[in-house]
């Protein structure tokens, strides 16, 4: 019985070792596909998520990856199955939830999943950021829902209120739904100052925000009652 006993725990052990280096070699496959993602060597993406998830099929990071990457690569209906695995390998993640209602919102329409998606993230963690911004953007943008969408804006700012994308999305909302141009001006040129005016983006979006205003004979009107840049660091106007 003692020599059974010993064979029982040398074997529990082996099994945990086994089980360590099968980890290891999905951590060493995932960082090499990252490696290769920013060569843009798609093929040894694919091999190495691949691999990574033979290893360790629950790895949370490698099968965000390869969702991601089968996105990025229009090849909807594997990232789909992707993102399917990565919420059953980790239900209760908030981001993994937000990210699979964003994919379903942008390439698969498939709205009402979205939606309840979004609610379960949120209800997971009231204060994820990305969660709040994706969901006001699809209730502005699908749902016409403004008022909602503007309370998840807000709330989004308050917990951090130098987050370029978040001031940048309400800003375009201050500007298209709610046309208050003095607010939406202010906040387009934070979002410029927070970017260091290098995210062409935001100053295409802003260009046009003022082309929008001259065409429509409001401009001089703006620059006018133009108000004062934010301050960086205390989050009120900088003293003139």
């Amino acid at each position: 019985e003692i020599v059974e006993l010993r064979c029982l725990r040398v074997d529990a052990r082996r099994r945990n070792a086994d089980r360590h280096l099968e980890l290891d070699d999905a951590t060493l496959c995932f960082f090499v596909a990252r490696r290769a993602a920013a060569a843009r060597d798609l093929d040894t993406v694919d091999d190495m998520l691949e691999r990574c998830l033979r290893h360790a099929p629950h790895h949370v990071a490698g099968l965000a990856t390869l969702a991601n990457h089968y996105k990025a690569a229009r090849r909807f209906g594997d990232a789909d199955h992707a993102f399917r695995r990565l919420v059953q390998a980790n239900p209760v993640r908030s981001n993994s939830l937000q990210n699979y209602a964003l994919f379903l919102e942008t390439c698969r329409r498939d709205h009402d999943t979205a939606e309840l998606l979004y609610a379960r993230a949120l209800k997971l963690d009231p204060n994820n950021l990305l969660a709040l911004t994706n969901f006001a953007v699809f209730l502005k943008n699908v749902r016409h829902d403004y008022d909602y969408a503007e309370a998840l804006y807000q709330r989004a700012i308050r917990l951090n209120p130098y987050h370029a994308s978040t001031i940048g999305n309400y800003a375009l909302f201050l500007h298209q739904v709610r046309h208050n141009y003095t607010k939406a001006d202010q906040l387009y040129r934070l979002v410029l100052r927070l970017t260091d005016n290098r995210d062409k983006f935001w100053m295409a979006r802003y260009s046009r925000f003022l082309a929008t205003l001259q065409k429509a004979d409001l401009l001089d009107d703006l620059l006018q009652r133009r108000l004062p840049p934010l301050d960086l660091h205390g989050g009120g106007a900088e003293q003139q």
